[in-house]
């Protein structure tokens, strides 16, 4: 999971994200089982990423509007936000709602996760890096988490420690959620 929002100036580096591949690669991991990904199909083309899948035959994979997300899979807030394009329920007739779903490449694609981020500070979360690119990359849904800071205060945490996210990082600290 990478932040290529950016654009070629500030996403994760393609280098670093070509290093890693590259040591994936050594520790035996074939090339086609490696996901590139982040939230926005057009944000990876923008940052230049459609480079490394053509270079080694990695995948280079947009979540919206490319893998979408899991029906069967969700965070729920008590803030809820409206539905707009992207989001899974988009479309079904909900134009409220407070879940938010998680991408498929989480819940059906990916064995483990590596998440590489960008420091960066956010107007309403403050300063914002791995789990927060973590959370919010995952889900749909998102923009009453980003625009309410007490929303977004258990979120984050919440979102990932659900066992889709949390039991693919291995040695990831266990969270303490709400209850």
């Amino acid at each position: 999971k990478i932040v290529a929002r950016g654009g070629p100036l500030f996403s994760v580096h393609k280098d670093l994200v070509a290093s890693l591949i590259a040591g994936l690669e050594a520790a035996g991991v074939p090339l086609q089982n490696i996901i590139v990904w982040d939230k926005y199909q057009s944000d990876l083309a923008d940052a230049g990423y459609h480079t490394i899948e053509a270079t080694n035959g990695v995948r280079v994979v947009g979540v919206i509007p490319g893998i979408g997300f899991d029906p069967d899979v969700k965070y729920h807030s008590p803030t809820a936000g409206k539905i707009i394009w992207g989001d899974y329920l988009f479309g079904h007739g909900d134009q409220i709602s407070g879940d938010s779903h998680l991408t498929r490449v989480v819940t059906r694609q990916v064995t483990k996760l590596i998440n590489v981020a960008v420091l960066s500070d956010h107007s309403e979360m403050g300063l914002s890096g791995c789990l927060l690119n973590l959370a919010l990359g995952s889900v749909d849904n998102v923009r009453r988490l980003q625009n309410d800071p007490s929303a977004c205060e258990y979120a984050v945490a919440e979102i990932c420690s659900m066992p889709p996210l949390r039991d693919k990082m291995p040695d990831a600290p266990t969270v303490t959620t709400r209850k």
